[in-house]
């Protein structure tokens, strides 16, 4: 199985799953733990962290591509950062936060928050 087949069914895996602070999963998440999580199912480490993920990785850019790793300015989270992976269409998977869980959510509702799309894959 390719590294974006992985990612997809951990995505369909997770979906609907709780957001739980500092959970990597699989039974809950928090937003770095979801990415973190679903990278692994494909083979490739993460850094445990937003701010870290965002660091990392190449530059993406300027037409994001499946498996891009958002992240976000957030002054909901206790770290400050918030982030995501991208699907397709300007649709995003992330672990919203308590009572939404894992979602999809379209990324022109976030993009002015949006500090850096990192690409780990190929």
């Amino acid at each position: 199985m390719t590294r974006r087949h992985m990612l997809v069914l951990g995505v369909r895996e997770a979906l609907g799953k709780p957001y739980v602070w500092g959970a990597e999963g699989p039974d809950a998440f928090d937003c770095s733990g979801l990415v973190r999580w679903l990278y692994a199912r494909a083979g490739v480490r993460l850094p445990r962290t937003a701010n870290l993920q965002g660091r990392m990785g190449r530059r993406a850019g300027p037409v994001l591509r499946f498996g891009d790793v958002l992240v976000f300015r957030s002054r909901r989270s206790p770290s400050g950062w918030h982030c995501g992976m991208y699907l397709a269409r300007n649709v995003f998977v992330h672990a919203a936060g308590r009572g939404r869980g894992v979602i999809l959510s379209p990324l022109a509702a976030h993009s002015k928050h949006l500090v850096a799309a990192r690409r780990y894959l190929a």
